[in-house]
Protein backbone atom coordinates (compact mmCIF):
# COMPACT_ATOMS: atom_id res chain seq x y z
CA UNK A 1 0.00 0.00 0.00
CA UNK A 2 2.96 2.48 0.87
CA UNK A 3 4.58 2.21 -2.72
CA UNK A 4 0.84 2.54 -4.52
CA UNK A 5 -0.60 4.92 -2.52
CA UNK A 6 1.84 7.00 -1.60
CA UNK A 7 0.60 10.47 0.31
CA UNK A 8 0.78 12.31 -3.14
CA UNK A 9 -0.90 9.86 -4.47
CA UNK A 10 -3.66 9.77 -1.99
CA UNK A 11 -3.92 13.63 -2.12
CA UNK A 12 -4.40 13.67 -6.19
CA UNK A 13 -6.98 10.85 -6.09
CA UNK A 14 -9.15 12.72 -3.41
CA UNK A 15 -9.26 15.55 -5.30
CA UNK A 16 -9.96 14.18 -8.71
CA UNK A 17 -12.88 12.56 -6.82
CA UNK A 18 -14.11 15.17 -4.72
CA UNK A 19 -17.68 14.44 -5.76
CA UNK A 20 -18.29 11.01 -5.59
CA UNK A 21 -16.69 10.91 -2.55
CA UNK A 22 -18.95 13.53 -0.76
CA UNK A 23 -20.80 12.06 2.34
CA UNK A 24 -24.25 13.24 3.34
CA UNK A 25 -25.80 12.30 6.43
CA UNK A 26 -29.50 11.63 5.69
CA UNK A 27 -32.96 10.80 7.30
CA UNK A 28 -35.30 8.95 5.64
CA UNK A 29 -38.81 7.47 4.62
CA UNK A 30 -40.01 5.08 2.41
CA UNK A 31 -44.13 6.00 1.87
CA UNK A 32 -46.18 3.27 -0.20
CA UNK A 33 -47.68 5.73 -2.08
CA UNK A 34 -46.76 9.23 -3.68
CA UNK A 35 -49.24 11.53 -2.07
CA UNK A 36 -48.50 10.20 1.18
CA UNK A 37 -45.09 11.12 0.22
CA UNK A 38 -45.57 14.52 -1.00
CA UNK A 39 -47.79 15.02 2.02
CA UNK A 40 -44.40 13.92 4.03
CA UNK A 41 -42.55 16.96 1.84
CA UNK A 42 -45.11 19.31 2.53
CA UNK A 43 -45.06 18.88 6.73
CA UNK A 44 -41.31 19.18 6.77
CA UNK A 45 -40.69 21.96 4.55
CA UNK A 46 -43.62 23.91 5.31
CA UNK A 47 -44.87 23.68 8.84
CA UNK A 48 -40.67 23.09 9.48
CA UNK A 49 -41.81 19.34 11.87
CA UNK A 50 -39.00 16.83 11.73
CA UNK A 51 -39.73 13.83 9.56
CA UNK A 52 -39.56 11.59 12.22
CA UNK A 53 -42.42 13.16 13.84
CA UNK A 54 -44.14 13.10 10.18
CA UNK A 55 -43.21 9.76 9.90
CA UNK A 56 -44.35 8.31 13.15
CA UNK A 57 -48.16 9.87 12.54
CA UNK A 58 -48.31 8.35 9.00
CA UNK A 59 -47.15 4.70 10.51
CA UNK A 60 -44.22 4.97 8.98
CA UNK A 61 -40.71 4.71 9.71
CA UNK A 62 -37.56 6.46 9.43
CA UNK A 63 -34.09 5.44 8.54
CA UNK A 64 -30.64 7.47 9.00
CA UNK A 65 -27.80 6.51 6.84
CA UNK A 66 -24.65 8.44 5.82
CA UNK A 67 -24.34 7.92 2.09
CA UNK A 68 -21.12 8.55 -0.47
CA UNK A 69 -22.64 9.87 -3.85
CA UNK A 70 -20.99 7.39 -6.09
CA UNK A 71 -22.53 4.86 -4.01
CA UNK A 72 -26.27 5.25 -4.56
CA UNK A 73 -28.63 5.64 -7.35
CA UNK A 74 -28.90 8.25 -10.20
CA UNK A 75 -31.92 9.82 -9.36
CA UNK A 76 -30.41 10.05 -5.78
CA UNK A 77 -27.18 11.12 -6.31
CA UNK A 78 -28.91 14.27 -8.52
CA UNK A 79 -31.09 15.36 -5.78
CA UNK A 80 -28.48 15.04 -3.27
CA UNK A 81 -25.85 16.73 -5.08
CA UNK A 82 -27.41 20.31 -4.82
CA UNK A 83 -29.74 19.79 -1.89
CA UNK A 84 -27.95 21.72 1.18
CA UNK A 85 -28.10 20.56 5.06
CA UNK A 86 -31.83 20.36 6.28
CA UNK A 87 -33.57 20.55 2.92
CA UNK A 88 -36.01 17.93 2.50
CA UNK A 89 -35.63 16.57 -1.36
CA UNK A 90 -37.94 13.77 -3.31
CA UNK A 91 -39.98 12.24 -2.92
CA UNK A 92 -38.38 9.87 -5.37
CA UNK A 93 -39.64 6.54 -7.09
CA UNK A 94 -37.90 4.13 -5.02
CA UNK A 95 -37.83 0.17 -4.80
CA UNK A 96 -40.74 -0.09 -2.24
CA UNK A 97 -42.47 3.08 -3.25
CA UNK A 98 -41.83 7.10 -2.70
CA UNK A 99 -38.05 7.55 -1.24
CA UNK A 100 -38.36 11.35 1.33
CA UNK A 101 -35.10 11.77 2.43
CA UNK A 102 -33.96 14.76 4.45
CA UNK A 103 -29.88 16.00 4.34
CA UNK A 104 -28.06 16.10 7.45
CA UNK A 105 -24.30 17.07 7.15
CA UNK A 106 -22.81 17.09 4.06
CA UNK A 107 -19.03 16.47 4.21
CA UNK A 108 -16.60 17.14 1.30
CA UNK A 109 -13.28 14.65 1.11
CA UNK A 110 -10.81 15.21 2.56
CA UNK A 111 -7.22 13.81 3.16
CA UNK A 112 -7.35 14.18 7.11
CA UNK A 113 -10.21 11.93 6.90
CA UNK A 114 -9.83 8.17 7.94
CA UNK A 115 -12.22 6.92 5.84
CA UNK A 116 -11.78 9.32 2.79
CA UNK A 117 -8.22 8.11 2.98
CA UNK A 118 -9.06 4.24 3.11
CA UNK A 119 -11.16 4.49 0.15
CA UNK A 120 -8.51 6.12 -1.94
CA UNK A 121 -6.09 3.60 -0.80
CA UNK A 122 -8.54 0.75 -1.78
CA UNK A 123 -9.13 2.48 -5.26
CA UNK A 124 -5.39 2.88 -5.87
CA UNK A 125 -4.61 -0.82 -4.98
CA UNK A 126 -7.23 -2.06 -7.23
CA UNK A 127 -6.65 0.04 -10.29
CA UNK A 128 -2.70 -1.38 -9.53
CA UNK A 129 -4.13 -4.87 -9.50
CA UNK A 130 -5.94 -4.46 -12.48
CA UNK A 131 -2.89 -3.33 -14.48
CA UNK A 132 -1.00 -5.95 -13.14
CA UNK A 133 -3.63 -8.62 -14.39
CA UNK A 134 -3.80 -6.82 -17.42
CA UNK A 135 0.16 -6.44 -17.91
CA UNK A 136 0.66 -9.98 -16.81
CA UNK A 137 -1.99 -12.93 -17.27
CA UNK A 138 -2.53 -14.35 -21.12
CA UNK A 139 -5.84 -15.58 -21.40
CA UNK A 140 -6.44 -18.55 -23.33
CA UNK A 141 -9.19 -19.80 -25.22
CA UNK A 142 -11.77 -22.30 -23.11
CA UNK A 143 -10.52 -25.09 -22.17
Amino acid sequence: AEEVAPPEALRGLITSRRLDWVRVATVSVVAPDEDVAREIVLCVKEDRRPIEDVAGEAGLSVESVDLWLEDVEEALRDALIGAQSGDVVGPLAWKEGHLVPTVGDKRVPSDDDADVRARAEHALLARTVEREVANRVTWHGTL
